[in-house]
């Protein structure tokens, strides 16, 4: 069990990270700094559309501020059902 839990709190971790370099990368973009890979859009990251960019930071974005508050082994606590709801529609 303890190996899973490491398994995908790496996984996890690499892909915040991965999406912290997509924002820098989509920011560079807009300031002039590097080149979009669509004509018609500023801002890409390394896809080639902006939705894809879009769906992808936001998914990350969800998926690492749940896994931030989640339950720990040995809490006995966990998040209040009303604060998730709460957050979770407004990313």
């Amino acid at each position: 069990m303890k190996r899973w839990h490491v398994l995908c709190s790496s996984a996890v971790a690499a892909l915040c990270l991965w999406a912290i370099a997509e924002s820098g990368y989509g920011l560079l973009q807009v300031l002039g700094w590097r080149s979009s890979r669509h004509a018609l859009f500023a801002l890409t990251g390394h896809f080639n559309n902006p939705g894809p960019f879009g769906g992808f930071i936001a998914c990350v974005m969800a998926v690492g501020w749940l896994m931030r508050f989640r339950v720990k082994p040995g809490m006995t606590e966990s998040v209040p059902a009303d604060f998730v709801v709460g957050i979770v529609p407004g990313f």
